[in-house]
């Protein structure tokens, strides 16, 4: 079998192979004189060879060709037909390969061994290799057979998706099913896993689940459980099954169960889960979530709760029981769906006081005021200017019980079209009417705004009597000209017309002495219309120094910018006595969701002035001299109208407003806003100029100043460098041994702000001026201290009844915003979080240890609790 093997070799290269090839053919002419020498010379010398080596399939019996190679040399055992392979050898069947530094072929039965490479203290530190597929299998040693597909391995490593399966022994059948003996299943990465499964035995069915006897939870070589058997899931698909619940003390509810629940794949493109909230004083809710993605085309979620909330015992006339629900739907459409038609979601909306008192809810959800939601339809016309779309809205207020809908809402948009299309023959008019823009605008709606108490079935009509709607249209001509490079020209000319079918009519009756309110139906129309011009121009001045060594040059914008508007005299305001004999008005469109406005005739001169300086200064970071740019004031905006109509106060307050980078990790915006004018005994402006009655130029109304800080270390570029060169047993140090370490390179973020606010306010009674001041800071971040562990914090802190002398624990924490305190610690495939909420209304703890892979998500241990309400302080 071997001599005719050989004769369909592939043709190699040097005279040893042509060798070897001689030498069976003399063997084949006379092999009984010269079968024992070729042997000896065969097995004594090396046949180096460079080239892959084929076993044709047809001549064997086989499947499929068997390549083999070694790198470092190739011995041909003819008696024993066997093929031996050194160095970096492998071997090929069809989708089969075996790799390792030692490889033995047998011709007898077809059947490969292969060896890894151990040092002289036995330690392996080359293995040994067998791929089937996509599935690699990494072992001491093995021996397999191509004709049978069975094997054995010892000593095996391999990974089925986020499982590492480890065993000291293991047989793979002919259909796959590998039975383990001494295994550990893990999906810890390491060579010594920080966790595994312990198996006695075990059978792997790939693509489908691993079964096993008895099993042992080990952290370390520390056991924590075991079970009679064992059962773990090992499909690439989902499968379903139990979500493990957390447990804890909820105070008031008693103790609990959360997110306890079963998952289930109902099919590729859609999956959903449902979990359970259990307390012992009677509380519970229900949640169900479902994720769905058809690629391409559209992906999204939806979530659905409700939870009965029971506070108290229910023999006590402070017993309480409550009933919420919430929905949470989330969908995005795939742009290359449909390229011009868009539909995206994102609703939330429930009961009013669902988050409050939901002990299962996020910070930020339990913070947060005001809740809304979008659905939302658009499409536009490629090469044309227009767009439509269809909207409905909702936002409720948790604080003001206030519910606002939205439905419907229609858009119609024609983005600016310049008017030089229309004349296309003519050049000259084309070239000049490419300054004019004209844009139009369409908004239609139908809106409900009321307490959420009304927001029921019963009370569908008294809503739809209540709703607002209306239509609203306009549009703008507006064209910008340059003034020979020094300055810029601009017109605008908006109009906007109101149309609704439904005013409202009221008016005080003097013999019923009480305001009679009437809705009448009707087209009714309205128009409102102004007209601005702008002239903008831009100025720079340097500043040279020319000794200056760290400072070159500094340079100055100056943007003025002046401005007129005209508003012409609209009143659509109806005026009458009340009930207390008061002047009131109201307008026919108070029953639309439009209205137009009434104002004054008015002819603004407005004035703005935006200014920053820059500076070159030395760079110091290089060897050369060079110079860099740096921001000295980013902006800095000064604002004064003069209304030319008006009778009295004809100056509006100066506003300035100016922000700026420092060292880039500094951010610092100041606001303020000065009064021309002066008061009167009640705090009331008067039309008398300040430099007229107390030499002063201007007063201060307000002003506030906010800086905030992002600071944060060196990246972990150079931590990494330096973790990278301890060595084996350092790591092993630090590892087990994390406390009692201190690493002086720690990586850290800290974003806080600050903000100083002042206000003037008048006390007629005192007859002097009195400041209303705001001081608060907010701040949170994250430090990284000991490779491997991690704090947070997210807070904030009063400032204005801060006071040093009166000092207490009482008094100082109660400044505080609500704050959450965090830790995390990385321990390799497992992870350890802690957060605790030491103040006000949520204050609370929760512990969790769990295993970072998905796969095993659900084992974890957590443990959620509050503090009693007679723990007015936590310490």
């Amino acid at each position: 079998m071997l001599q005719k093997y050989f004769f369909k070799t592939v043709t190699p290269r040097g005279i040893a192979p042509f060798f070897t090839a001689l030498m069976l053919i003399i063997a084949q002419v006379s092999y009984a004189n010269f079968i024992p020498k070729f042997c000896i010379n065969v097995l004594s010398d090396t046949t180096n060879v460079s080239d892959t080596t084929s076993i044709v399939e047809d001549d064997l019996g086989l499947d499929h060709i068997i390549n083999y190679y070694g790198r470092d040399s190739t011995v041909v055992d003819v008696v024993n037909e066997r093929i031996l392979l050194y160095g970096a050898a492998w071997v090929t069947y069809g989708d089969m390969e075996v790799k390792a530094d030692f490889i033995e072929f047998s011709f007898n039965d077809f059947t490969a061994k292969a060896n890894g490479t151990r040092d002289s203290t036995g330690k392996v530190i080359s293995r040994a290799t067998f791929k089937e597929g996509d599935k690699q299998f990494d072992e001491d040693s093995l021996a397999y057979n191509f004709k049978t597909k069975r094997g054995i391995s010892y000593g095996v490593r391999t990974k089925e998706d986020q499982i590492y399966l480890l065993s000291e022994v293991s047989k793979k059948a002919s259909n796959n099913w590998i039975s383990i003996g001494n295994g550990q299943l893990t999906t810890c990465d390491h060579e010594n896993p920080h966790f595994h499964f312990r198996l006695k035995r075990a059978m792997v069915i790939p693509n489908d689940k691993v079964v096993s006897g008895p099993v042992v939870l080990k952290f370390r070589k520390v056991p924590l459980f075991a079970l009679p058997f064992g059962f773990f899931p090992n499909k690439r698909e989902s499968s379903q099954g139990i979500l493990l619940p957390g447990y804890g003390n909820a105070d008031q509810k008693g103790y609990f169960l959360q997110n306890l629940g079963y998952y289930v794949p109902i099919s590729e493109r859609l999956d959903g889960k449902i979990t359970f909230d259990v307390y012992t004083r009677g509380s519970w809710a229900v949640r169900n979530a479902y994720n769905y993605k058809n690629n391409y085309r559209y992906n999204g979620n939806l979530a659905l709760s409700y939870q009965s909330n029971k506070a108290g015992l229910p023999e006590l006339t402070s017993y309480q029981e409550t009933r919420t629900f919430n929905v949470q739907w989330s969908h995005t459409q795939d742009p290359r769906a449909r390229p011009n038609t868009s539909f995206n979601s994102s609703v939330n909306v429930g009961s009013i006081n669902n988050f409050q008192q939901n002990l299962n809810v996020s910070q930020q959800d339990f913070l947060s005021n005001t809740f809304n939601s979008t659905i939302n339809w658009s499409k536009r016309w490629p090469d044309k200017p227009f767009n439509i779309g269809v909207v409905g809205r909702h936002s409720q207020n948790t604080q003001t019980k206030v519910v606002e809908v939205t439905l419907p809402q229609f858009t119609g948009n024609m983005t600016r079209i310049t008017l030089g299309r229309f004349f296309p023959t003519n050049p000259r008019m084309k070239s000049f009417m490419d300054n004019f823009g004209l844009d139009a605008n369409m908004n239609a709606d139908n809106k409900v705004s009321e307490k959420n108490s009304v927001y029921r079935w019963d009370k569908a009509d008294s809503l739809l009597l209540k709703s607002r709607n209306g239509i609203r249209t306009g549009a703008n001509l507006s064209a910008a000209i340059r003034a020979k490079q020094f300055a810029t020209m601009s017109f605008n000319v908006r109009g906007e017309s109101f149309h609704t079918v439904r005013h409202l009519q009221q008016q005080f009756d003097e013999e019923l002495q009480q305001l009679q309110r009437d809705t009448l139906y009707g087209f009714k129309s309205a128009f409102n219309w102004s007209a601005s011009t702008n002239i903008n121009s831009r100025i720079y001045g340097t500043f040279n120094f020319r000794k200056g060594k760290s400072l070159k040059a500094i340079r100055h914008m100056f943007q003025p910018r002046l401005g007129m508007s005209y508003t012409p005299f609209s009143n659509y305001n109806t005026s009458y006595f009340n009930e207390a004999g008061n002047v009131a008005s109201f307008t026919p469109f108070d029953l639309s969701s439009y209205r137009p406005s009434s104002a004054r005739e008015a002819m603004n001169g407005n004035i703005s002035i935006q200014q920053n300086f820059e500076a070159k200064v030395r760079d110091k970071s290089s060897a050369k001299v060079t110079y860099k740019k740096i921001k000295i004031i980013d902006s800095w905006t000064t604002n004064l109208s003069r209304n030319f109509l008006a009778d009295s106060l004809k100056w509006s307050n100066v506003t300035m407003s100016a922000f700026t980078t420092i060292a880039q990790n500094v951010q610092v915006n100041y606001n303020n806003s000065f009064s021309l004018y002066d008061r009167d005994t009640l705090g009331k402006e008067v039309n008398k100029y300040l430099w007229n009655t107390e030499d002063k130029l201007m007063r201060m109304k307000t002003s506030t100043i906010a800086i905030n800080f992002k600071l944060k270390s060196k990246d972990k570029k150079s931590l990494e460098r330096a973790d990278n060169e301890l060595t084996h047993e350092e790591e092993e140090y630090v590892e087990d041994n994390a406390l009692s370490l201190i690493d002086f390179k720690i990586p850290w973020t800290l974003n806080a702000n600050y903000n100083l606010g002042f206000e003037r306010k008048f006390d007629a009674t005192a007859q002097r001026d009195t400041i209303a001041l705001k001081n608060n800071i907010g701040f949170n971040g994250d430090v990284t201290f000991l490779k491997r562990f991690a704090m947070s914090v997210n807070s904030g802190y009063d400032l204005n009844n801060y006071r040093i002398s009166n000092l207490t624990w009482q008094n100082f924490y109660k400044q505080f915003s609500t704050t959450t305190i965090g830790l995390h610690v990385d321990l390799h495939c497992w992870e350890l979080s802690a957060n605790l909420i030491p103040f006000g209304d949520r204050k609370s703890w929760s512990i969790q240890l769990n295993i970072k892979s998905p796969l095993l998500k659900d084992l974890k241990v957590q443990r959620r609790g509050t503090f009693g309400e007679d723990n007015n302080v936590l310490w």
